[in-house]
């Protein structure tokens, strides 16, 4: 177990990874049943006075306090990128600043999660999406480029400033992949 921190030790650039109460919460714990994880949501740190993130929800992308963002998860871990400068760090933080607003990519994360035998599972009980769609969706094509899930917003951030957290492509990521990652260090569990 990661030892406790506050919003305090968090820097512009740093990783949330969290989970919601998956009895209150369905499409946290249908994630990490999906993924084999404890962890289904990640989100970018990008600082400023009431500290914030940016992140991929059903909503769309957006930006509000940490606190809010964390308030109904009951785990939220954050991390950070070996090697990572400011400025390196502020250019991540400028490209998901650069996503807000964009819709929610559904069909992405459908996809991505679905590469363990549970997830695969889980692909076949959802609606008629077809597995063409989800394919040409998972890519890191304009549909994926146009919309985000969590996962592939975050790792993307980093794709761009050309030091990648996971070994696959963002449209591939998941809160467990980047929990996984050898080039991130934990900084501590804020919940």
């Amino acid at each position: 177990m990661p030892k406790m921190i506050s919003q305090s030790a968090l820097q512009p650039g740093d990783i949330i990874l969290s989970a919601a109460d998956g009895w209150i919460h369905h499409s946290s714990a249908a994630i990490r049943l999906a993924t084999w994880s404890n962890l289904s949501h990640a989100a970018l740190y990008v600082g400023g006075p009431e500290g914030y993130v940016v992140e991929a929800v059903g909503e769309g992308v957006r930006k509000l306090a940490l606190c809010s963002a964390l308030a109904d998860d009951t785990v939220a871990i954050a991390y950070t990128r070996f090697g990572i400068n400011p400025a390196l760090a502020g250019s991540a933080v400028l490209f998901a600043m650069a996503q807000l607003g964009k819709a929610y990519n559904y069909a992405g994360a459908l996809a991505a999660g679905s590469s363990t035998p549970a997830g695969k599972v889980l692909r076949l009980a959802t609606s008629g999406t077809s597995d063409a769609a989800l394919a040409a969706c998972s890519l890191y094509s304009s549909c994926a480029s146009k919309t985000w899930f969590c996962a592939e917003l975050v790792t993307a951030a980093y794709e761009w400033i050309a030091m990648p957290i996971i070994s696959k492509s963002a449209s591939q990521s998941t809160a467990a992949l980047i929990s996984e990652s050898h080039v991130l260090a934990c900084l501590g569990q804020l919940k």
